[in-house]
């Protein structure tokens, strides 16, 4: 098992009605995860991180605002192999 936290720039795009928006925030993800080795050259993994976009501005999209941090979670699971 493992824990992290990564931290950067998120880019950020949306659009509703004929209106596009990009825009780029600072960002945090801790992370926990698992390892687990099958054979010298083949690993298992699933981790899951809790993404926050630390949004600075009002973004008008249509008839409403996002003005609060936006926040998901991406669950992987996968096989990692070692050459």
């Amino acid at each position: 098992p493992y824990i992290g936290l990564q931290g950067g720039i998120y880019n950020f795009s949306a659009g509703a009605a004929g209106f596009d928006i990009t825009r780029e925030y600072w960002g945090l993800a801790p992370s926990l995860g698992v390892l687990y080795p099958i054979n010298d050259k083949l690993d298992f993994f699933a981790d899951a991180q809790y993404h926050i976009m630390y949004l600075n501005e009002n973004i008008p999209i249509a008839d409403f605002n996002i003005n609060q941090d936006l926040r998901f979670i991406p669950v992987n699971i996968g096989l990692s192999f070692k050459f």
